[in-house]
């Protein structure tokens, strides 16, 4: 790994344009996902460890946000479509009671 790269890791990003937004979206839906998992499965090691891996994945992709963009540039898309983050976002959870 070369010193950009290190340094980039160990850098405060601070939040620039939407940024800020995204990251709530993403531990938004990420929220509501957890509680779906919490619903439809016993409490048990490999319900714990989901969780963990859910968490993990919004680390990861407010990482990716934080430490990719460069402030003033258009964000580059993914495959995922030019959908909105509320277009995205799953509506069984609305039927899910959670205790």
């Amino acid at each position: 790994m070369d010193e950009k790269e290190l340094i980039n890791r160990f850098t405060y990003h601070a939040p620039h344009g939407d940024q800020a937004k995204r990251y709530t979206d993403l531990r938004d839906l990420a929220k509501e996902y957890a509680m779906i998992i919490c619903e439809m499965t016993p409490e048990s090691r490999e319900q714990a460890l989901a969780l963990t891996h859910l968490e993990q994945a919004v680390f990861w992709a407010n990482a990716a946000i934080a430490r990719n963009e460069v402030p003033g540039a258009a964000m580059a898309t993914g495959t995922g479509g030019g959908g909105s983050v509320d277009e995205a976002k799953p509506a069984v959870a609305d039927n899910i009671p959670f205790e």
